[in-house]
């Protein structure tokens, strides 16, 4: 059967594409090699071959979210109803846009702590809230904080008090502190306050697969659950059962 398109309508957005070339040699990634340890591939081979291929719960696999929330613990933070206090992400990066989605900060500042706080710009500017250096210079127009595990103890501190003393929500990027060898303890946090995201990226493979998470206050992750259902709808099952299998031959090494 032929098809006729000599009357169909080219969109806009269509015509657009066609006229795109290839991005310059300068702005492409480097290809970074994966290697995805046997028992993760034949884990994933099984469940595939056993229809494990359509959407899971949304928030996350019940198992992977109690894996998470256990590891958290371990390393030193909060203890997390996995029911009710974390969501499982595509990675960080969707781990900040949901909780950004979810909070919905008033225009202003946030007062960013971390030395890789600036990649992350773009989406606090599609908040309008504009990243300031810790400590803020103009606190009134501060709406948010965001600090990251890298930085010196007395920036959490410091953000602590100021988050204490305003009211403010404190957002911690513990990135691949989960699967980290040797295994990262995690800052201080506040129970009411602090939201905590990260990467499953340090575990073996799962890098391959692209597995975050948020963890947090109830109240808080009731409306950060709410934005990762209309972003994504929930994390590809796969890769899930991909980061279930390796966190839990992490976790059998770190007991």
């Amino acid at each position: 059967m032929t098809t006729d398109t000599r009357n169909c309508t080219v969109m806009p957005l269509a015509t657009r594409v066609a006229t795109m070339g290839d991005a310059p040699e300068a702005g492409r990634q480097e290809r970074v090699d994966l290697t995805v340890p046997t028992h993760v591939v034949d884990a994933l081979r099984t469940a595939l071959l056993g229809g494990e291929t359509h959407y899971t719960s949304r928030p996350g696999m019940p198992a992977l979210r109690a894996r998470v929330a256990d590891a958290l613990a371990w390393l030193g933070g909060p203890v997390y109803d996995p029911g009710t206090s974390l969501v499982i992400t595509t990675g960080t990066r969707e781990s900040l846009f949901v909780v950004l989605l979810g909070l919905r900060p008033a225009p202003g500042t946030v007062c960013v702590s971390g030395p890789a706080a600036r990649e992350y710009a773009s989406l606090f500017h599609l908040m309008q809230v504009v990243p300031i250096e810790a400590p803020p210079r103009v606190t009134d127009t501060v709406s948010l904080l965001y600090r990251e595990r890298e930085v010196d103890a007395a920036d959490h501190q410091s953000l602590l008090r100021l988050g204490e003393q305003r009211g403010l929500i404190d957002v911690l990027n513990v990135r691949d502190a989960i699967g980290s060898a040797p295994a990262a303890s995690l800052p201080p946090v506040s129970p009411d306050r602090t939201i905590v995201i990260g990467s499953l990226d340090a575990l073996p493979g799962v890098r391959a697969f692209g597995v975050g998470f948020v963890a947090g206050p109830p109240a808080v992750m009731g409306r950060v659950r709410t934005w990762k259902q209309a972003f994504s709808i929930c994390t590809a099952a796969p890769s899930q059962r991909a980061a279930l299998v390796a966190i839990d031959a992490w976790w059998k090494e770190a007991q």
